[in-house]
This record gives structure tokens, sequence and C-alpha cells, in this order.
């Protein structure tokens, strides 16, 4: 169910989500600017609200290239330094 009320289904290619214990923001250009944690309940609410509404927009949108942009997410986590 969408922020306004709309009903649907949303397909995808894949889906990963991995809660982590740390938050660790290293001097990695870009990081501390555009990532989000994933450490508990509140951010994993927070990224499940933010890629739906990308996803939403993505639909909306009238071109190709925003609607690929608005569809490309970047998880990171593992040690990924």
């Amino acid at each position: 169910t969408g922020p306004e009320g709309d009903e649907g289904t949303l397909s995808y290619d894949r889906l990963v989500l991995a809660a982590g214990s740390v938050n660790k923001l290293l001097p990695i250009p870009g990081v501390a600017e555009h990532a989000h944690g994933f450490r508990g309940l509140p951010e994993a609410l927070y990224l499940r609200d933010h890629v739906t509404r990308q996803v939403e927009l993505a639909a909306a949108a009238g071109d190709r290239a925003e609607c690929a942009a608005r569809c490309t997410f970047v998880v990171v986590g593992a040690g990924y330094t």
C-alpha cells in the first residue's frame, strides 16, 4: 500500500535486506552524505519507505533515464572497504 493509500503489486529482480550491528562511516567519499544505516527497526523502516517511494516515482517518470536512475540502488556491507 502506497503512502496515499493506493494498493498494488510491486515486482523486483532481486531484493537483499541484511541488518548490521554497527554503522561505520569510514573516510570514503560520499558515504557520510548519502548512505543510510540499517542497524535497527527505525532505519529499516526509513529505507523501506525510501525504496518504495523511489519505485513509485520511477513508475510515474516519463523519462527512461530517470526511471532507471530511481530504480538503481547500491547496497554495501560486510567489510565493504
